[in-house]
């Protein structure tokens, strides 16, 4: 009878973001999509293998211990844990499947395996991560794990260039260090500022579900799919650097960008601030295409959090961030259509401490009480792309920043953050008082594209399903995004 092998990847994040070093960090992440593309070679058997996971259908116990043998021998020298599971079924089936899926996640409700790290020091600590005992062969600064994560850098996420048809590997086109930024930026007021977003598929579990239920017969196909997903992502990612970053593909230089993490539909990548919102739309809108036709009822849409941080901060909090802007901008589109939901995108400039989470960060500095009155000064998510609802596009907020500072200087989108925290009297007073200085501009209006900037920011309201007690205003969310472009 047909035994069933699942298994997977413990503590990825953990792994993947251990240290603030980008070639290490791009390292792991190559690292874990290594051994799932050896698994799959190495056995035939394999249904699908990629995103730190993977599942096999052997004929006998031999194949298990194998495998077993084959990640114990790939992953504990690179400091990777993993837990798996097997079963004996009668057929290959999809109760089969859905059984020994429910049977690895029981394993990992009781318990993931313990990262790798828990050792008692007895000598020089690795300067990268400070968590274990430098190497013994190579380099005598680093400990094993870094070493080789270190060591796989250079030549991460090389499919996305082969996809682009250039010569050389991701080193030389993509950023090894995001303090590299800066030498883009030399001359711009964001030299130190880069976006670090994080994508994710809307609704695909429910898509892969229904997929199955129209195939109960014939799950293996969701391995094709995965592969299908899998090569979604990689193609959107080159079609969008070849659309945003032509100019330096032209000049054979590195572009201001970063893949991070590309497994399916999991997306993360470092990016240049000024760059972020239309790589990320471009993106979104090529991987949607790219899934048109791969089996399901319909594309899948991907939504995306970005937060704008210093260079400097950690990527793991910044990553940590992106994930909590993520899921806000994907609730908001299962409110609009819980069966396709649409692309949205959640955003947050975080220049201050990073301790706070999104949540507090706009409780203290984007929201006021007037008159007993809660008024939200941010109209997050905003659609990626219009897709019928009454929601706004990025595009739209993009546009309106950008004439609210035709019209006033720099000195002044500053102030009105401040205004804005004053009692409603107050706060007119000192609007109208911007208004008054403004001049006319290239002969437009002045006065009236301020007045159309301020009222569109108190548009609507009711599409982002507001309460009686809360208003939703997107001042902020203009005075943010003129800080950006």
């Amino acid at each position: 009878m047909p035994i069933f092998f699942h298994f997977d990847f413990t503590n990825k994040q953990k792994y993947i973001f251990a240290t603030n070093t980008l070639k290490e960090v791009v390292g792991a992440s190559k690292i874990m999509d290594d051994i799932n593309k050896e698994f799959a070679e190495n056995f035939k058997e394999t249904l699908y293998s990629g995103g730190g996971n993977g599942l096999a259908i052997f004929d006998d116990k031999k194949g298990v211990e194998e495998a077993v043998y084959f990640l114990n021998r790939k992953c504990l020298p690179v400091g990777i844990s993993f837990i798996y599971t097997s079963h004996e079924y009668e057929k290959k089936d999809n109760a089969a499947y859905q059984d020994i899926k429910k049977r690895l996640a029981e394993i990992k409700m009781r318990g993931q395996a313990p990262y790798i790290d828990f050792f008692m020091p007895h000598g020089q600590l690795c300067k990268s991560c400070m968590s274990r005992n430098v190497s013994s062969n190579g380099d005598a600064d680093f400990c094993f794990v870094c070493s080789a994560k270190s060591a796989a850098g250079p030549d991460a996420h090389n499919k996305i260039i082969e996809n682009m048809n250039l010569n050389g590997g991701p080193g030389k086109w993509f950023l090894m260090n995001l303090e590299d930024i800066k030498k883009d930026n030399l001359e711009d007021k964001l030299y130190s500022v880069i976006a670090i977003v994080k994508m994710d598929g809307n609704a695909l579990g429910k898509k892969l579900t229904s997929f199955i239920d129209k195939y109960p017969d014939n799950f293996l196909k969701t391995g094709k799919l995965s592969e299908e997903i899998n090569k979604a992502s990689h193609s959107a990612i080159a079609q969008a650097c070849l659309d945003i970053f032509d100019e330096y593909i032209k000049n054979e230089k590195r572009m201001p960008f970063r893949p991070l993490i590309v497994g399916g539909d999991d997306i993360a990548f470092a990016i240049s601030a000024k760059y972020a919102f239309e790589f990320t739309r471009k993106l979104s809108e090529y991987f949607t295409a790219n899934t048109d036709g791969i089996g399901f009822d319909s594309p899948v849409t991907i939504s995306a959090g970005i937060v704008f941080t210093h260079s400097s901060f950690p990527i793991v909090q910044s990553v940590e961030l992106a994930e909590s802007l993520l899921s806000s901008a994907k609730k908001h589109g299962l409110k609009l259509n819980p069966v396709n939901p649409p692309a949205m995108i959640d955003f947050q400039v975080m220049y201050g401490s990073l301790n706070d989470s999104i949540e507090e960060t706009r409780d203290r500095e984007c929201t006021i009480i007037d008159k007993n009155e809660t008024i939200e000064l941010w109209q997050k998510p905003y659609l990626l792309y219009e897709a019928g609802y009454e929601v706004k596009t990025i595009d739209s907020l993009v546009k309106k920043a950008k004439q609210l500072s035709s019209v006033i200087d720099r000195s002044k989108i500053k102030k009105l953050r401040e205004i804005f925290k004053y009692d409603e009297n107050s706060r007119s007073i000192m609007l109208k008082q911007i208004k008054n200085n403004i001049k006319n501009v290239k002969d437009i209006d002045g006065r009236k594209t301020f007045d159309e900037c301020m009222n569109w920011a108190k548009e609507n309201s009711k599409a982002y399903n507001c309460n009686g007690s809360t208003r939703r205003e997107g001042a902020l969310d203009l005075v943010e995004v003129f800080d950006l472009i």
